[in-house]
């Protein structure tokens, strides 16, 4: 199941994760029994982002502030990144992965081909000591869709370039990915994971293939699925 990052439901389901490079043990009670999972993928278009940097006195000591602006269109790298997505659009690769890391730890995963209606409501309890919970109830989806776990993933990638004083400094191909697993009977967390890359790039203005931006990408989606594999041996 795809949805765009665009749409309400990105924001509206997927919880901010922070923890990174995790191993997710073979040896966790969720992988010691058969369920099954709905898979909801969050396809993100390829992307650029601005990193600038400004230089600040504070006690006559210099410290450097940092300011992201996401850019998706008008900008210089707009013709390269267009031309090169097509090539390297990864949704068939991240589902194919965790689709063979689940299936051989007792889980079978789904992908149904309808919507999920985007009308939930905030998750006001019962909560456990020791558990988190998703702050949408997400319950509904265990007996509409006749699963037990609800897998949502969101997979970024693009350019990101860094700034001082209006000048660029250095640019990167980046890829993110971030993952968690719900339970749909009681709405709390079994997973949650996120994984980025960053490969520097130089020379970027190829035409018309615009090879080196494709493999720097390539080898910063390489790097977030061989972490992830890494976590599960």
């Amino acid at each position: 199941m795809k949805y765009t990052s665009c749409a309400l439901m990105v924001s509206f389901i997927f919880t901010t994760i922070f923890c990174f490079s995790q191993r997710v043990s073979n040896e966790k009670v969720f992988f010691t029994y058969p369920s099954k999972i709905e898979l909801l993928y969050l396809e993100n278009p390829i992307e650029y982002s601005k990193t600038k940097s400004f230089p600040l006195a504070q006690n006559g000591i210099f410290v450097t502030r940092i300011r992201t602006k996401k850019v998706v269109d008008n900008s210089k790298y707009e013709v390269a990144l267009n031309a090169v997505e097509p090539e390297l659009n990864p949704t068939d690769t991240i589902q194919k992965l965790f689709m063979s890391l689940y299936s051989s730890r007792k889980k079978t995963l789904i992908s149904v081909s309808e919507k999920i209606d985007s009308g939930f409501v905030t998750f006001k309890g019962p909560r456990k000591d020791g558990k988190t919970y998703h702050d949408v109830d997400l319950r509904p989806l265990k007996d509409n869709l006749q699963v037990d776990q609800l897998l949502i993933i969101s997979f970024r990638y693009g350019m990101n370039s860094s700034y001082s004083y209006g000048i660029e400094t250095f640019r990167h191909c980046i890829a993110s990915i971030q993952y968690q697993i719900v339970n749909l009977r009681d709405n709390s967390f079994v997973i949650r994971e996120h994984s980025e890359a960053s490969v520097p790039i130089g020379e970027w203005n190829t035409p018309p293939d615009y090879e080196n931006i494709k493999k720097g990408l390539r080898k910063a989606i390489d790097r977030v699925i061989s972490e992830e594999l890494e976590k599960y041996n």
